[in-house]
């Protein structure tokens, strides 16, 4: 009884943790705005590629980051109401285990893209890789 009111209690938390960190983020996904160009005063070139590139990945590096904060914040609630059970120590143990090296792999590849980006000329400065049509 007393386990299976915990488990109803981890979903509600779990429900209203996605709940408010989508309401919250809501605008940061509607205003995405991945395409740089196409108006009708101004046509798509060949810079606009790459700049629709950047723009994709930091929005899959954010919207991965927001999916990670909401796991890790599963798994640690997961570990807080475990009541010392080893079955779910260790599975909380390894959602945050490998939420964390997910993370440092997402941030790596991004890092990797604006030094090639940096590195090939196609922006001026790692502060500014977006920028390349202007």
């Amino acid at each position: 009884m007393y386990i299976k009111g915990m488990k109803s209690l981890f979903s509600l938390n779990l429900l209203l943790t996605i709940v408010l960190v989508g309401i919250l983020f809501f605008p940061f996904f509607a205003s995405a705005q991945l395409v740089p160009c196409g108006g009708p005063d101004q046509p798509c070139q060949l810079c606009h590629l790459f700049e629709m590139i950047g723009r994709i990945v930091n929005f899959a590096r954010q919207v991965a980051t927001l999916i990670g904060i909401v796991i890790l914040l599963a798994a640690s609630i997961t570990l807080m109401v475990s009541a010392g059970k080893p079955d779910l120590i260790e599975k909380a143990k390894k959602m945050l285990y490998t939420t964390v090296i997910a993370l440092v792999i997402i941030y790596l590849g991004w890092g990797i893209v604006v030094l090639l980006y940096t590195a090939l000329g196609a922006a001026e400065s790692p502060a500014h890789w977006l920028k390349v049509c202007g």
